[in-house]
């Protein structure tokens, strides 16, 4: 379980990691193994799921409605910790990003043709396992610096 710990919750097993050789250092205890370092990282990411604020993000598909609406039902009942701020069109995607600087996840069915500032994750329309998968990982890396 620990290579598991270390993999999916890294910067938060890497910063206990750092902490608990400073308290050794400082308050002469005794080494803390690297089974210790994720069990008490657990406890953190445990503390951050439960204080955790949702993400924002915008679904953009090619033209903003009908399989778009289908694909945010979806999303909505997969992931509890999206906030899904708006369905775009493809066309418009710039100026609804530009409007709300604060959402972190964009969720598209369209390649996009240019690059944009957040992190983007490429789904088909009818949202397969593979699309909640990446789905999933971008949450984590948004959420534990993965």
């Amino acid at each position: 379980m620990l290579t598991e710990i270390c993999e999916r919750y890294q910067a938060i097993y890497q910063q206990t990691d750092v902490v608990s050789q400073k308290m050794i250092r400082t308050f002469g205890f005794p080494a803390i193994s690297a089974d210790e370092i994720g069990f008490l990282t657990l406890y953190f990411v445990r503390f951050k799921e439960l204080n955790q604020t949702p993400i924002k993000a915008i679904i953009m598909c090619s033209s903003g409605i009908g399989i778009s609406e289908l694909l945010k039902l979806k999303i909505e009942a997969e992931f509890r910790n999206l906030d899904i701020i708006e369905v775009v069109s493809s066309h418009n995607a710039d100026t609804v990003l530009a409007n709300h600087p604060d959402v972190k996840l964009l969720i598209t069915s369209v390649k996009l043709s240019s690059s944009v500032a957040i992190k983007t994750v490429l789904v088909s329309a009818l949202m397969t396992s593979e699309d909640k998968k990446n789905i999933e990982t971008a949450i984590g890396e948004l959420v534990y610096g993965n």
